[in-house]
């Protein structure tokens, strides 16, 4: 998987000096003011300044540090400087760290995999299970449902979508939740629409504006991986015995119900 120091070319132990110098030299040649407005270079840019945004802050860094020391996904090895991109390596690549965030909770969830309890104990309010929950309604609402891969159960029935949503998250019960009997069915009707939505999507695709909204669909992408990210490295931390809260993760501007309603209606 590639990491955000991968994208700006940098070693782990890179000092905050040298990630500022390091973006600022990448944003320099890939602007698209310098690129006549191209697509890819705009793309580029939006992923340098998405890896800077994480790095730059010492906070962010340090919950993207346990995700990356705590994984169990390989990380790759960072392409060489310059190496050429094309448009469907671009969105092939951001779009495989969606892949990574789901192998990464199936292998939470699935039996044998772990000792940890997943529905009994709470850390910061919440069992691990429901904390995944939120990373899969996140990515549902915010990245499948806008790119024309929602689940159209509700639409066909006639449910009000932001009503049924909120089954999932009130009285959670992870055996038993409507209109899906589990918390596993979720994930895996999920994991159909994640595929199909991997394999229509296109950079021009990426770079729409959501409905009623200034948002494109790689800022949702970026959204939802950030906060996997986040809440993925705080949950591997738990299970190794290294921390007993899950830190709540500070939404950008746009991402709620209450700022853009007109998404979840």
């Amino acid at each position: 998987m590639k990491t955000y120091y991968d994208i700006l070319e940098l070693n782990r132990n890179a000092t905050p000096d040298q990630v500022k110098t390091a973006f600022r030299k990448l944003a320099q040649i890939h602007h698209p003011d310098k690129n006549a407005g191209s697509p890819r270079s705009e793309f580029i840019f939006r992923s340098l300044h998405e890896a800077y945004s994480v790095l730059s802050e010492e906070a962010k860094r340090k919950q993207y540090d346990n995700y990356l020391e705590n994984s169990r996904i390989q990380t790759a090895s960072p392409p060489k400087p310059g190496a050429a991109k094309s448009e469907e390596t671009m969105v092939e690549t951001l779009c495989s760290r969606l892949n990574f965030i789901f192998w990464e909770i199936e292998d939470i969830f699935t039996p044998g995999k772990n000792k940890a309890d997943l529905d009994i104990r709470k850390y910061s309010g919440a069992s691990i299970r429901k904390w995944l929950l939120r990373i899969l309604i996140f990515a549902d609402r915010w990245v499948l449902t806008p790119s024309g891969y929602g689940d159209y159960f509700f639409q066909a029935r006639l449910i009000e979508s932001r009503h049924s949503y909120e089954t999932l998250t009130k009285d959670f019960n992870p055996f038993h939740h409507n209109p899906y009997m589990s918390f596993n069915g979720y994930f895996y009707k999920i994991r159909l629409r994640l595929d199909k939505f991997i394999n229509g999507i296109r950079l021009s695709d990426l770079q729409q504006k959501l409905p009623g909204s200034e948002l494109t669909l790689t800022d949702c992408i970026y959204e939802t991986l950030n906060m996997s990210y986040h809440y993925l490295g705080a949950i591997h931390m738990i299970m190794g015995g290294k921390s007993e809260t899950i830190p709540e993760y500070p939404h950008k501007p746009g991402f709620s119900d209450r700022e853009n309603p007109i998404m979840l209606n």
